[in-house]
């Protein structure tokens, strides 16, 4: 969060335990909390509601302010699930909840499809979804695998 803040960039990064800040100091704060947003999406039939903490300084690793946001998404016949995510940066700070849940969802939408299939379709293990020199590792060789039927056909 240093290194992009850094390089003027703003992040959001999906929280997922509860006993880590800054996730932990917003939950305080919403302890006994109603939701400061409720909306109900006609197009995907959800209702949502969110929770929105701004300002929060608690990590000891990074100098800016957080904002944290939690949202609450409930659907027909399906259990409730719960979104938390951090944002950081000015601009994007200042991002709708709405807008920033939509972000939140379809990196992760990205990330769970490209490693599903990584799994289902490639034989891909933990260890070569984990880390960055194997990520950095698996794209170098797409890229040569993709790039051989263009050398081969310039050759003959």
């Amino acid at each position: 969060m240093t290194q992009l803040n850094a390089y003027g960039y703003g992040g959001f990064i999906v929280l997922k335990e509860e006993n880590n800040e800054p996730l932990k100091e917003a939950l305080a704060l919403w302890q006994g909390e109603k939701s400061c947003e409720q909306y109900d999406d006609t197009e995907t039939k959800e209702h949502v509601e969110f929770w929105d903490a701004d300002d929060i300084d608690t990590l000891q690793t990074y100098k800016g302010k957080v904002r944290v946001i939690q949202a609450a998404i409930t659907k027909p016949a399906k259990d409730p699930t719960s979104w938390c995510f951090a944002v950081i940066g000015q601009r994007e700070r200042k991002v709708s909840r709405r807008t920033a849940l939509k972000i939140v969802r379809a990196r992760w939408h990205l990330e769970d499809t490209a490693f599903n299939q990584w799994i289902q379709f490639w034989n891909f293990g933990h260890v070569f979804r984990h880390t960055a020199n194997a990520l950095l590792a698996v794209l170098l060789l797409w890229m040569l695998a993709f790039d051989l039927p263009r050398c081969s056909s310039i050759d003959g």
